[in-house]
């Protein structure tokens, strides 16, 4: 059984939006407390612990925001979510079939119609390496495992039909464990 998606890219906002969540919640959270602990401080002691506060939220919160960025959302199988690429389910594994574009240089943002300037990567992803799924209303999440620990999102529109979304939650439920803490939506289900 195979299943192949449409040609699609995730936005940056949702990608963005999936990072905070997978990676970055406690470190925000964590940031929050800071935050009100120094609002206390300041309205109970001094009024500088507001300083300390502007500085927690001006200047620590954008760098380490930003290495998490670079440590997560830039590693190989997460990277691939902004790039045009389509995906082929079949019973061994994951095949994710980049497509490249090059320009042609000249600065007019136009591509070349020249044959030989969409180049094609193909990427083996084995059941073995994801370690776990989810779902929600628009997408579907697939956390991998291993050198490259990273996740994919394969939004709805990528798929042909209802019928294709049902087989692969039938794929899925069989050879990979769902992250049950994260799995909102049912529409995978396939009764």
């Amino acid at each position: 059984m195979e299943v192949t998606t449409g040609k699609f890219t995730v936005s940056g906002a949702a990608f963005a939006r999936r990072l905070v969540s997978f990676h970055m919640k406690g470190f925000l959270l964590a940031v929050a407390v800071v935050l009100a602990v120094c609002g206390v401080l300041a309205g109970i002691h001094d009024l500088r612990w507001i300083i300390v506060a502007l500085m927690v939220a001006m200047l620590l919160t954008p760098m380490l925001l930003a290495l998490q960025y670079f440590n997560h959302g830039l590693r190989r199988v997460s990277a691939l979510n902004t790039l045009p690429h389509r995906i082929v389910f079949y019973d061994g594994g994951l095949q994710v079939e980049v497509d490249r574009t090059f320009r042609d240089g000249s600065g007019d943002g136009k591509e070349e119609e020249e044959p030989g300037d969409c180049v094609t990567a193909v990427i083996e992803i084995p059941y073995s390496r994801i370690g776990g799924w989810s779902a929600d209303v628009r997408y579907l999440y697939l956390r991998t495992s291993g050198p490259d620990d990273g996740f994919l999102m394969v939004p709805d529109y990528a798929f042909r039909c209802r019928e294709d979304i049902k087989r692969v939650g039938e794929i899925l439920r069989e050879k990979v464990t769902p992250a049950p803490a994260e799995e909102k939506y049912d529409k995978y289900e396939t009764s």
